[in-house]
């Protein structure tokens, strides 16, 4: 794809036709090339493009491994494809007045020469010729006073002045956050879109097995009476194709709405890129559940329950910044009269969605169970497993019960003294988790039906498959993402799936589980040795969260992983009968090893199928879920099941 947009860029400049924007200097040697048909323009001389960029595009580059990501100069190609095509940059938005994007601290041109002649008269010496300015260096310039970039406004008194409004700011169709940071899924510039739902279900966050085949799967375990009364959304969704959504709000009674913001990364305090760009997302995040509100007020659907929470943060400053979101969530919430329905801003995001599910059933007790309360966890502003634990247990409406509880839990993590980083052999962390486990591997399936198992040692795998007890008649297993999403997606399907009461989903659901979190992505049993061995056998540099440039190398990487991973679960559970002959299937969502779907094959009666979006264009042995045996539930499926209208 960089190769193609290359081509395009070279191609483009030579062509005498297209002319140069009559009001867009660039320096010597360059001329402004247009990106796509947004009106804007990159400063190139055929082979660089000339910066600075926002942050959130040199984070993606820097994601990628490049060099030039701190540089204000990278190869045109990769400028182009992380700019993306939206009408400003990624990280950035229309600076209202004029005809610029802004990331909140800067401006990005090209800028006029009237503009930049001006600022050599102002004394601003060599960055006059950059292409980017202080805002409000800038607007000075341009004679204007800041603006707020998230201007108060009227609240529309109908649904078509608010969908219009949205689509004002926001281009119908264009990616979110998460479609953004896709790879595989989302179509580039000129490319087909063979996705096999250019729409997405309105609760699909991204294209990720957690946020898509799993709440497709929780969805529609839920009771029919839940599913056909109460209309799931997440805001991210719903501004960036309102009208497609607003039929599915028409039919529902009532509205859950979930909002993610975005977590800070590795910032340590406010003159930090990552918080610079991290609060700027969150004005946008912000706007979309605004929005959402909004939309629901708009066509007389009352808001039930508002789901919050925010991602990756790994220091110290997080709980800061994650209580600036919260302060400015409750004021919007209290302006638009939610905020008595809204839960507290959790860590994760990720599960937020399999959350709300669970809040629409009622409360449940549950037991909990901790190796070490006390443990830290990197992604989650360092908190204990104790704080993140018991948060998720009030934002999933559960509660404590030691009496009598419906639901059992056991939480293992690090042991005293040590982070949650895979250390390879560690004979006193396994010493330390068999003396809870042991207690548990005796119990009868009774029991074992109560048991949702919580694997927290690392984040994004399973430490080994230590935890899964070698049994298949647990309520629950989790060990895929950061300790907040494991927790929070594990206690709500544990949840959901008791009160189903469908033993049949509840077998398959844990042993996708275990064949993704412990066997496809987890650290003793694949990503730390066993498929890196298996990809460089076939000349592939194992990439576990970067992934793969094309599909060819995809396909061979994900025969590797099949083949591991259908090894190690027949070994696993050998003489159980857990697996009865099945097999399981990953499918490449991604490009990646990393949060693609498993499926565990053939369906039989009773299971629950949920196909996530891909690519039709593809080969379907490595990139259908479906095998072309089975139809996913899309959007229209979804309406036509409502109550009301």
């Amino acid at each position: 794809m960089f190769a193609f947009l290359a081509a395009i860029a070279i191609a483009a400049l030579s062509k005498p036709s297209l002319g140069l924007a009559q009001n867009v200097s660039c320096g010597f040697g360059q001329v402004p090339m247009p990106v796509a048909a947004t009106g804007k323009h990159l400063c190139t001389d055929g082979m660089n493009a000339f910066g600075p960029f926002p942050y959130a595009m040199r984070a993606e580059c820097e994601a990628l491994s490049q060099p030039f990501c701190g540089n204000p100069v990278w190869p045109v190609f990769y400028a182009m494809n992380l700019r993306g095509f939206d009408v400003c940059p990624k990280g950035s938005l229309p600076e209202p007045k004029t005809a610029y994007c802004t990331d909140g601290t800067n401006i990005f041109g090209p800028f006029s020469e009237d503009l930049r002649a001006k600022c050599r008269a102002w004394g601003g010496g060599a960055p006059c010729e950059s292409n980017s300015y202080g805002r409000l260096f800038a607007l000075d310039l341009l004679g204007l006073k800041p603006a707020p970039l998230l201007p108060p406004q009227p609240r529309p008194s109908n649904i078509d002045a608010l969908v219009a409004e949205i689509r004002e700011r926001k281009p119908t169709g264009s990616a979110t956050f998460q479609d953004s940071e896709s790879r595989g899924i989302f179509p580039a510039v000129a490319e087909a879109d063979t996705r096999s739902e250019p729409i997405y279900l309105p609760f699909v966050l991204g294209p990720r097995r957690q946020v898509d085949q799993m709440v497709r799967q929780l969805y529609l375990l839920l009771p029919l009476n839940i599913r056909t009364e109460t209309a799931f959304i997440v805001s991210d969704r719903f501004v960036q194709n309102p009208a497609a959504y607003v039929p599915y709000l028409k039919s529902r009674a009532q509205v859950v709405i979930v909002t993610s913001f975005v977590g800070i990364g590795n910032a340590t305090n406010r003159n930090s890129d990552a918080y610079k760009y991290a609060t700027w997302r969150h004005g946008e995040e912000l706007w979309g559940l605004m929005k959402t509100i909004e939309a629901a007020k708009a066509l007389g659907k009352p808001v039930s329950s508002v789901v919050l929470g925010m991602g990756d943060s790994t220091t110290d400053f997080g709980p800061t910044v994650r209580a600036e979101v919260q302060a400015r969530v409750d004021d919007v919430l209290t302006k638009l009269d939610v905020a008595q329905v809204a839960t507290p801003v959790s860590w994760g995001a990720d599960e937020l969605v399999a959350v709300a599910f669970a809040r629409a059933l009622p409360e449940r007790g549950v037991k909990v169970w901790f190796s070490n309360p006390n443990a830290r966890h990197t992604w989650d502003g360092r908190r204990t497993t104790l704080e993140i634990v018991n948060e998720k247990i009030r934002q999933t409406r559960l509660r404590v019960e030691d009496k009598s509880p419906d639901i059992w839990s056991v939480v293992l993590s690090r042991r005293p003294g040590q982070d949650d980083r895979y250390v390879e052999n560690d004979a006193q962390q396994l010493a330390f988790d068999e003396a809870l486990l042991r207690d548990f591997r005796p119990m009868p399936s009774s029991e074992a039906n109560l048991t949702a198992l919580i694997d927290g040692r690392s984040f994004n795998g399973a430490w080994n498959a230590q935890a899964t007890l070698r049994r298949c008649d647990l309520l629950a297993y989790g060990s895929w993402g950061t300790f907040g999403n494991t927790v929070g997606q594990t206690l709500a399907q544990a949840k959901i799936l008791q009160a189903s009461g469908n033993a049949a989903a509840r077998k398959q659901l844990l042993l996708e589980a275990v064949a993704h979190d412990v066997f496809s992505i987890g650290y003793a049993e694949s990503q730390s040795s066993r498929l890196a061995a298996l990809a460089r056998a076939q000349g592939v540099v194992f990439q576990h969260y970067g992934g793969y440039d094309t599909a060819g190398t995809t396909a061979t990487v994900f025969r590797a992983l099949n083949g591991l991973v259908n090894q190690r679960m027949q070994e696993h559970y050998a003489g159980t009968g857990c697996m009865d002959g099945r097999t399981v299937r990953a499918t490449a969502q991604l490009w990646r090893t990393f949060e693609s779907e498993v499926h565990l094959w053939p369906q039989l009666p009773g299971e629950v199928f949920g196909a996530g979006v891909y690519r039709k264009s593809l080969p379907p042995d490595t990139f259908d879920p479906t095998a072309g045996r089975l139809s996913p539930f899309d959007l229209g499926k979804l309406v036509a099941e409502g109550c009301c209208g």
